[in-house]
């Protein structure tokens, strides 16, 4: 059976990506966003009824990139007017099974794919083409139709066209654990031609389950997932306007409103880390070097729902779990946003929000859970462009425009929501096979501690 589910919520600005971006207007009609030329004074957004598409603003500034390093995952063939977010983009496993004489099977699993594009003129029925390869061999291909919002014809070409996908094929299965190569094509709607936009890179282990009475244990079938444990410095600070979504699609938490502050984080997390952002969530913030008072300190967090996964090893091998409850180790991975206590440009209703260009310099806030500190998180407010980029921004990747990289810190011996952190997977890269090509991401890598074992271990080997 082919599933596919297509949706779209949010929206990219690509060819402005490193320009001046003005205001933008959505249009409760069309789901499309219209640019203007900034002028002292713009009028605000308009909001769009609840029923509506909504389009998503971009009124920030993004300054020029401090690099112009090559990268692995460059684009190889799409037009420069359109881009793919790297930040949004998130896979998954999904495993089947089956039985042959009353004993489980793996069959093996499909990519499901998390992809989110844009441009200024997307032809109709355009899509994605995905490739799951190793050492240079096609082993699965899905491709999946975008869901385009129609334009009429008096602004092809003025407004930014949403692609966003969330699709898979279980049909198309692959076997086994080991390094992957997942190649994103876009395929043009109108004849059907295929450039490559990415070649990302996964990480598949698995997990071995037993099945079966106490007395009479026997193989489960195993179950696959992707690593992401090179993603835990991947934070994205997102200057979110008005009457925009989170930067994570599926999260569909009550924090619309202007131009808010949200930071996208990660981690493999234990229980505890599960429910995170109770009322003793808060943040504390210096700028070059000196302390200021926020206006108001706590932090909103959230967890965007089909961002997390996690599989559990278990075996009866150890004398002690031969009776009674069998060993598990567990293995999870999860996005988190957070709303920070922060605000830009005109503040609107969040006026008792701090206001990042009242204090422009080198920020760094570290967000605590009551006496415990989570992480810090660190990054360069300048007036003309608010954030500036992270250095690594420079070497190929792209985020929505007022989506940053912000230079993250876990604490020593890592935090009470990180259960596994694995530096060599930290160093060796990060968004699926980027590899840090700066002196600061380098550095930003060195320093991430460990914590427990990188995966699941038998009952014996604890």
């Amino acid at each position: 059976m082919r599933h596919r589910i297509y949706y779209c919520l949010l929206v990219f600005v690509p060819a402005f990506i490193f320009s001046l971006v003005a205001p933008v207007f959505t249009d409760d009609a069309s789901a499309q966003v219209r640019l203007r030329i900034p002028k002292p004074g713009a009028e605000p957004v308009r909001n769009p009824s609840p029923t509506a598409i909504r389009a998503q603003p971009a009124a920030v500034k993004n300054a020029p990139s401090t690099s112009t390093s090559a990268t692995d995952l460059a684009p190889t063939g799409i037009p420069s007017s359109i881009i793919i977010d790297d930040g949004f983009t998130f896979f998954t496993l999904h495993n089947k099974k089956d039985y042959v004489g009353g004993k489980p099977l793996s069959k093996g699993w499909s990519l499901v794919s998390n992809l989110r594009m844009a441009g200024p003129a997307i032809p109709k029925r355009s899509g994605y083409k995905i490739v799951v390869k190793r050492a240079g061999q096609a082993l699965a291909t899905v491709r999946c139709e975008a869901d385009i919002p129609a334009i009429p014809p008096h602004e092809v070409g003025r407004v930014v066209v949403p692609m966003l996908g969330h699709c898979y094929d279980d049909t198309q299965l692959v076997q086994g654990e080991g390094k992957f190569t997942v190649e994103v094509h876009f395929v043009n709607g109108d004849d059907d031609s295929e450039l490559l936009a990415r070649a990302y890179e996964i990480e598949v282990h698995k997990v071995d389950r037993v099945r079966g009475s106490v007395t009479k244990p026997e193989p489960d079938a195993p179950e696959y997932y992707i690593s992401r444990h090179g993603e835990v410095l991947t934070s994205i600070l997102y200057l979110r306007p008005g009457s925009s979504r989170p930067y994570v699609n599926d999260s569909s938490a009550d924090t619309f409103g202007p131009n808010m502050v949200e930071i996208i984080y990660n981690s493999s997390t234990t229980d505890e880390g599960m429910g995170i952002g109770g009322s003793t969530s808060f943040m504390r913030c210096t700028v070059d070097g000196q302390k200021i008072e926020l206006k108001d300190d706590k932090v909103r967090h959230y967890r965007p729902g089909h961002r997390y996964y996690q599989e559990i090893y278990t075996d009866r091998l150890a004398p002690e779990f031969r009776q009674g409850s069998g060993y598990k180790d567990e293995i999870n991975f999860r996005q988190y946003f957070a709303v920070l206590p922060l605000t830009w440009g005109k503040q609107g209703a969040y006026q008792n929000y701090t206001r990042l260009e009242d204090h422009p310099g080198r920020w760094e806030c570290s967000f605590r859970e009551g006496p415990n500190l989570v992480r810090t998180w660190r990054w360069t407010v300048r007036p003309d462009v608010i954030v500036m980029p992270h250095p690594e921004e420079g070497t190929g990747l792209n985020f929505f425009p007022g989506g940053h990289l912000v230079e993250t810190e876990i604490p020593p011996g890592g935090s009470f929501i990180d259960r596994r952190i694995f530096p060599g997977a930290v160093q060796a890269g990060f968004i699926y096979g980027h590899r840090w090509q700066t002196p600061e991401g380098k550095a930003m890598a060195a320093r991430v501690p460990a914590k427990g074992k990188p995966w699941p271990v038998p009952s014996t080997a604890r």
